[in-house]
């Protein structure tokens, strides 16, 4: 493992995760001032779902063993056996647990854009359902990306 790719690596997830703050700070100017800090407010929701939807299942399902390369498995369930030490690919520089961590990143700020552009238009809980839903759809998208899509 090289240390400077890991230390990369942790340093673009955490301009990622800061990034995704200001993106609701951008869609709450876009919106009326009334619908301001719901926009907001769904942002950091997001940010919590996607995080812990993540965690428990959605690494595992994005990039577990593929099931006829559509979707993953719940091998790395709730990121038991991530390894700390070992690179999700092989000859990759930095270990399977920060490789998560970035691609979290990029899933949560993905579920931010889809929850801030209709953030004034639902009610607080179908809002939480939609995204809950977009996320699950993300999985396997992420999947099929993996497995080089139809080729």
């Amino acid at each position: 493992m090289d240390s400077g790719s890991i230390g990369f690596v942790m340093i673009c997830a955490a301009l990622v995760f800061f990034m995704t703050p200001g993106l609701s700070y951008f869609y709450g100017g876009l919106v009326r001032r009334k619908n301001a800090v719901n926009t907001m407010f769904a942002s950091v929701i997001t940010i919590g779902t996607g995080v812990v939807m993540w965690v428990l299942f959605g690494y595992s399902l994005a990039f577990g063993t593929d099931h006829f390369g559509i979707i993953g498995d719940f091998s790395w369930l709730g990121l038991e056996g991530v390894s700390k030490t070992e690179p999700y690919v092989e000859g990759q520089q930095i270990p399977n647990m920060v490789f998560c961590l970035f691609q979290m990143m990029f899933a949560v700020i993905t579920l931010v854009h889809t929850a801030d552009s209709k953030a004034q238009l639902d009610q607080d809980t179908e809002a939480l359902m939609t995204t809950c839903r977009k996320h699950l759809c993300q999985f396997g998208v992420l999947k099929f990306q993996q497995m080089d899509g139809l080729n």
